[in-house]
């Protein structure tokens, strides 16, 4: 968990499948349950980004660039959730 409330979760260096070291793979965002597939449509339709649903249903993936994509995943209890505090940048 970061200062600033923000979990991290790090990997060992070759645990993850991709052909390359990378430093940062994926960012994973908690979102309220029933949004995945919006935000799945979101990216495909409006990012023209190639998206993947996980088989459980609750968690969608987008693609942002070579072995790294955003994971979205549904959580209980996140009803008044505020999405827009989120940044990615690269």
């Amino acid at each position: 968990m970061s200062p600033f409330g923000v979990r991290i979760r790090l990997h060992p260096a070759g645990s993850l499948p991709f052909p390359r070291v990378l430093g940062l793979p994926y960012v994973e965002i908690p979102v309220p349950a029933g949004s995945a597939a919006g935000i799945g449509r979101f990216y495909e339709r409006v990012m023209q980004a190639p998206v993947a649903w996980e088989e459980s249903g609750n968690a969608v993936r987008a693609t942002m660039g070579p072995y790294q994509w955003v994971r979205f995943v549904e959580t209980e209890g996140l009803a008044d959730y505020d999405n827009g505090s989120f940044h990615i940048a690269y």
